[in-house]
């Protein structure tokens, strides 16, 4: 299985908003995509996650304060894409809808710029445990993090369930404990239409690797 997340960009490096999508500026990439999905490792499913984060005021298609982007244009803007695979019989590829674990911005939301079944084949959901590595931030287990935000997926569509994007920093706790108390909070039934979860394992904001120390790589082995 492959997830492919589109970070769709201008020249200038600014984002595309969901207003410009539906004016058509991105159709003829989301056409030549479609067309060469369509035949991956001879049509064999893909996942794509268009549009993510919804719910969040750091990209160019978020809902969260944003003066362009609403839950209407959102919701056209993702179903357009859709169209576009669709109209190209890329029917392998599957659509993946995605918030943060928390809204962020005035207007955002978990479901209210939710596509609908009809266009969503999964939903999923992205959170990181921050620890104290940035000003304001407190160390979060598992279930603090992804509680609230599978309640509301679950709530609003019919679709299973994608942990798309989960990490956690070495900074203010025990990132092994941490990763195991993730492994039990899983197998114990917590998520029940939790289907994958994928770990983002970069140095980044702070060490999010699995192997940011020796006892967090035991620990995820484990």
């Amino acid at each position: 299985m492959n997830l492919l997340t589109l970070e769709m960009k201008k020249s200038d490096g600014q984002d595309y908003s969901t207003v410009d999508i539906n004016n058509g500026l991105l159709d003829a990439q989301f056409i030549n995509l479609a067309k060469q999905l369509k035949s991956w490792q001879n049509g064999s499913e893909i996942w794509i996650r268009p549009l993510h984060e919804v719910n969040g005021n750091w990209y160019g298609w978020c809902i969260g304060d944003s003066q362009v982007n609403t839950n209407e244009t959102y919701i056209a803007a993702f179903q357009r894409v859709v169209e576009i695979f669709r109209a190209n019989e890329a029917s392998n590829v599957k659509f993946v809808y995605n918030v943060n674990d928390q809204n962020v911005g005035k207007g955002s939301s978990y479901m209210e710029a939710y596509p609908g079944d009809d266009y969503v084949d999964y939903v999923s959901m992205d959170g990181y445990n921050w620890g104290t590595s940035r000003s304001g931030s407190t160390w979060q287990e598992f279930r603090e993090i992804f509680d609230k935000p599978y309640n509301a997926l679950v709530a609003g569509s019919e679709r299973p369930v994608i942990i798309a994007e989960f990490a956690s920093t070495e900074i203010g706790g025990s990132k092994p404990a941490w990763i195991i108390d993730m492994k039990n909070q899983i197998r114990s039934g917590a998520y029940p239409k939790l289907i994958a979860a994928i770990w983002f394992n970069e140095n980044k904001e702070t060490d999010w690797r699995i192997e940011s120390t020796t006892s967090s790589l035991v620990a995820y082995k484990e």
